[in-house]
């Protein structure tokens, strides 16, 4: 869908504005009529061209994206404060019992660690084109237990997500 907006946005011409790419929790986007990537026009010095500034950087993908919206929705960064502490306490258990998950269950703790981090970052912070891929990765564990399986534990066949065409 994002690439589809893009593409869209892309045959208006060279001159219209990209869109402003809203994360929306977990794995969507909102694109807001009227509102672009756009931010204001930066006046150069020596009568170069003057330089757009954009409200982030662009990412590797060629958009736009703010996490505005993830990072100010306080019941979904509670779920995932609820959701980091729950798998630290399950992956501590598991590491002192011994068991054959503690890996896994590491594993899940560091995402869900990461995803925290990310979340209470704040938007005026520092930006990176690659936040996208920050913000995705930790969602690993999402898309895993989506598809059945546990971080590809150790002798459990590991299903591939498959999009039928």
């Amino acid at each position: 869908p994002a690439r589809a907006v893009s593409d869209f946005f892309r045959c208006l011409g060279p001159d219209a504005e990209p869109p402003l790419m809203y994360v929306v929790p977990t794995y969507a986007v909102m694109v807001v009529k009227g509102r672009s990537a756009f931010k204001e026009w930066q006046e150069r010095p020596n009568g170069r061209p003057r330089g757009a500034i954009m409200e982030c950087p662009r990412a590797l993908d060629g958009n736009y994206y703010s996490f505005k919206l993830a990072r100010e929705c306080k019941p979904f960064v509670q779920a995932a404060e609820d959701a980091a502490k729950r798998v630290a306490e399950a992956a501590s258990e598991a590491e002192h019992a011994g068991r054959r998950d503690a890996a896994a269950l590491c594993r899940i703790r560091d995402n869900a660690e990461a995803f925290l981090a990310f979340l209470q970052y704040p938007n005026d912070g520092a930006r990176s084109g690659c936040d996208i891929l920050r913000y995705l990765q930790p969602l690993e564990d999402l898309f895993d237990v989506c598809e059945g399986n546990l971080c590809g534990m150790p002798g459990v066949e590991r299903k591939t997500i498959e999009i039928p065409i």
